[in-house]
């Protein structure tokens, strides 16, 4: 090949040493993760074999993006995502759906912000078979001004032809603002 300006290739990997257990910080500084993508990519390719714990440090973030399930997972063994603090309002997520959960299960979301209050879109967006997923003490904004019934603070989408099942789906003691629909 006599064009040598292509011929660097980079990667990035993610090993892991066996599965994720126990408790982890996300985000600030001395973080066991940087972000909360980072968080659920180790897990996509960790998995789990106990119940794990993210703390997110108070700030800013990108929307939270939960695709798929996490091997490992089940009913005694949990993920768990929540606020460092304690406080919904430490924590953030901002943008288009704000929350995205896809086909994933046996999570657990407490006190956290998810903030799609500048569009007239859905804070939280629900697609494919999730079991076993409880938000709790979380603030669900959406535009309080939304003139689209395609607006909603949580919206279930059922894909044509997908198979797609709710089960042991909770909302329990969360605050929603705005939508055209709450749910």
């Amino acid at each position: 090949d006599d064009n040598q300006t292509n011929d660097t290739i980079a990667t990035r990997d993610y090993v892991c040493d066996g599965p994720l257990a126990g408790t982890y910080t996300v985000g600030g500084s001395n973080a066991d993760f940087n972000t909360p993508k980072e968080m659920w990519n180790a897990l996509n390719t960790c998995g789990i074999d106990s119940t794990v714990e993210f703390k997110i440090a108070a700030g800013t973030y990108d929307p939270l993006v939960l695709a798929g399930n996490i091997n490992g997972a089940s009913d005694t063994n949990l993920i768990i995502i929540t606020s460092a603090t304690g406080n919904a309002n430490d924590v953030k997520f901002i943008g288009n759906e704000a929350l995205v959960l896809s086909g994933t299960s046996h999570l657990r979301i407490n006190n956290l912000t998810f903030d799609a209050s500048a569009g007239n879109v859905n804070t939280v967006q629900i697609s494919g078979q999730i079991t076993d997923v409880e938000i709790y003490g979380c603030e669900l904004l959406a535009n309080p001004n939304a003139t689209s019934s395609t607006s909603a603070v949580v919206r279930y989408e059922n894909a044509s032809g997908a198979v797609s099942t709710l089960t042991n789906v909770r909302f329990i003691r969360n605050h929603m603002n705005g939508g055209y629909y709450a749910m």
